[in-house]
């Protein structure tokens, strides 16, 4: 199997995170409007409603294929690195191990940028790659 390039998962990571919030801003949409909470409390709810939504669009995928729906339109998935295929503790180790601290304020997006930075060595493998153990590749 061939490694999926930087920019194919970068932008399976873009195609993602708009469909995410596209569908979370328009769910959250009524609270905006109608001024309901503050902001510090409309910021903890977006998160939630976002994994909440990431993971019933993407669970039987992920699951099955590796794969979110970025990852299947560039034609990438995730697989152990042992190139077998992927599982629902992985998974959640490759996303929730990072995710959830990435919020923390002020070492969250320090944790972010370095998470990222890591796919620049030789596997392509991110922090959160090297935590599950997978690798990101093209599907033949």
């Amino acid at each position: 199997m061939k490694l999926a390039s930087r920019s194919s998962r970068l932008l399976a990571t873009i195609i993602d995170t708009i469909v995410i919030s596209a569908i979370t801003g328009v769910i959250l949409l009524p609270l905006l409007v109608f001024e309901l909470g503050t902001p510090f409390w409309y910021q903890i709810t977006s998160i939630v409603v976002g994994l909440l939504i990431f993971y019933f669009i993407n669970k039987k995928s992920l699951i099955n294929e590796g794969q979110t729906i970025g990852k299947g339109v560039l034609k990438i998935k995730i697989v152990n690195i042992d190139y077998t295929g992927s599982s629902l503790s992985i998974l959640l180790k490759r996303y929730l191990v990072l995710f959830i601290p990435s919020y923390i304020p002020f070492v969250g997006p320090w944790l972010a940028t370095i998470n990222c930075l890591f796919i620049f060595n030789k596997n392509r493998q991110c922090l959160h790659d090297m935590i599950a153990k997978t690798i990101v590749v093209e599907v033949s």
